[in-house]
């Protein structure tokens, strides 16, 4: 869905989802079954974050699914070949260090050779970047092809000299990716955190999958984060919501009546 509305609307802006899934530590093959858009500003050439955007609710809904967060996807649309850009390094090197080594990120543009199609590039960026990161070494730059710092970086990170300046490019590396993968989680038709869900939103997913069992028409994962994130119903109901999915039960019916009151609270 991510990249549809990104192509749809002609790349004209640069949107971002965090990615859920799981690590095989052996291999090192990270595998995507599900996305979180969080809340964030969109522009023609960066996309900021909302700090109101709060990460440890989807991870806590990923990880008793048995996920984890894996990644990010950037969409954008760049006149040069240079797919990965200053702050988009910036951001990987952030998050690489908040959830460790496997963290990519997947650039989402048009593919060049193809205008009807997308193409997707995956990165990782190296220690260097990540160490700069810790330390609070970058400052802002105005050219997308070059990351700076607030003092001269000694060869240790960047080169055979010392420099406050580095090309991005220096700085990340390509991974192999393979988009074979078919997500676990059935559903991703709920809104995600970026259209600010509310409780009608919650309603008319309710009545158009009204047939399916009720297991199965909450298991969308962005719907998950709604139920957890408003209280829908309290903490330890929503993990009977989680275990019926995992067993293809359908819920009791005391936590659907929960639901019902939710919503005609918020009519």
């Amino acid at each position: 869905r991510f990249s549809a509305i990104a192509f749809n609307e002609g790349f004209s802006s640069h949107r971002a989802t965090f990615l859920f899934g799981r690590i095989n530590k052996i291999t090192g093959t990270i595998t995507v079954h599900c996305a979180c858009e969080p809340e964030q500003s969109n522009y023609p050439d960066h996309v900021e974050l909302s700090p109101d955007f709060d990460i440890t609710i989807p991870n806590q809904v990923a990880g008793i699914l048995g996920m984890e967060c894996v990644g990010m996807a950037i969409s954008h649309k760049f006149e040069t070949d240079q797919p990965f850009c200053e702050y988009m390094l910036r951001l990987a090197a952030k998050y690489q260090n908040t959830f460790g080594e496997y963290f990519t990120t997947v650039c989402v543009r048009p593919n060049p050779d193809d205008k009807n199609t997308t193409e997707l590039r995956a990165y990782q960026v190296k220690d260097a970047a990540m160490k700069i990161d810790k330390k609070q070494w970058f400052v802002d730059s105005d050219d997308p092809s070059w990351c700076k710092f607030d003092r001269d970086v000694h060869n240790l990170y960047i080169s055979d000299a010392y420099a406050n300046k580095a090309q991005v490019n220096m700085l990340v590396c390509a991974v192999p990716k393979k988009c074979s993968c078919k997500s676990k989680i059935p559903g991703h038709k709920f809104p995600s955190p970026s259209s600010y869900p509310t409780a009608a939103a919650l309603a008319s997913y309710l009545s158009e999958n009204s047939d399916f069992p009720t297991w199965l028409k909450l298991f969308d994962f962005n719907l998950l984060i709604f139920l957890l994130k408003n209280k829908v119903v309290p903490e330890d109901d929503f993990k009977i919501i989680i275990d019926s999915i995992l067993k293809m039960e359908n819920l009791c019916p005391r936590i659907q009546l929960e639901i019902e009151d939710y919503l005609k609270k918020n009519e």
